[in-house]
């Protein structure tokens, strides 16, 4: 399984990577804090399982990384996003994406990771819905 996170806030991606190691060990992850360092992941983004992506980048929008990401992603992963911003403002931004996603409101805490994790274990029943 491979799973890509997308997030420029160290400790939201901290506690990702943290709960994804413990839950799904055998994973690989990968990171990136913004849509730059997806645009230098490249050819490794071929492959993804899950794709957890921050909506507000330090260097553009998760938009603007999900379209980066696509355009190397030979596979459908399911899309969590995270955002801080309040569900009506954030469904305007993500509805360009004409892809299903799941919504994971910030701040992140163990419950909203813990359904995340629950969600890679049962790989293959996707959560995600087209908002």
């Amino acid at each position: 399984m491979k799973i890509l996170i997308v997030e420029d806030d160290y400790d939201s991606a901290f506690l990702m990577q943290l709960a994804l190691s413990k839950e799904a060990p055998s994973a690989a992850l990968l990171t990136a804090n913004g849509w730059r360092q997806c645009q230098d992941l490249g050819a490794q983004l071929s492959s993804l399982d899950v794709v957890v992506l921050d909506l507000m980048l330090i260097d553009g929008t998760g938009v603007q990384a999900w379209e980066e990401i696509k355009r190397h992603c030979h596979n459908h992963p399911a899309l969590w996003i995270c955002s801080a911003l309040d569900a009506e403002r954030a469904s305007e931004l993500l509805d360009t994406l004409h892809y299903p996603y799941q919504l994971m409101p910030k701040p992140l805490d163990r419950t909203r990771v813990r359904e995340l994790m629950t969600t890679i274990k049962r790989k293959g029943q996707s959560p995600c819905k087209v908002n």
